[in-house]
């Protein structure tokens, strides 16, 4: 399946150290399609191909720190990519 992701965090500085370390050491069933950032909002926002939603979940939220907010949402790659 695939998932879009929007992680906002609220200390800018480390989102682009966070971004490094999250397409790094990619467990066995998710990969990272396309990663863009906004450093100004402190946004993150990824596509990904994964198992699971939770499987994901597993695998981002660990890696945030305390003050970021994950948002996911399931792509229908029928009707969303063309």
């Amino acid at each position: 399946m695939f998932i879009a992701t929007e992680l906002q965090m609220a200390e800018h500085t480390s989102l682009e150290s966070y971004a490094d370390n999250l397409s790094s050491d990619l467990p066995s069933g998710i990969q990272l399609h396309a990663q863009m950032l906004d450093p100004i909002r402190g946004h993150c926002r990824c596509i990904w191909e994964v198992d699971s939603i939770e499987s994901l979940r597993q695998y981002i939220e660990p890696t945030a720190n305390s003050s970021a907010k994950c948002r996911y949402f399931e792509i229908d790659p029928i009707r969303a990519i063309y």
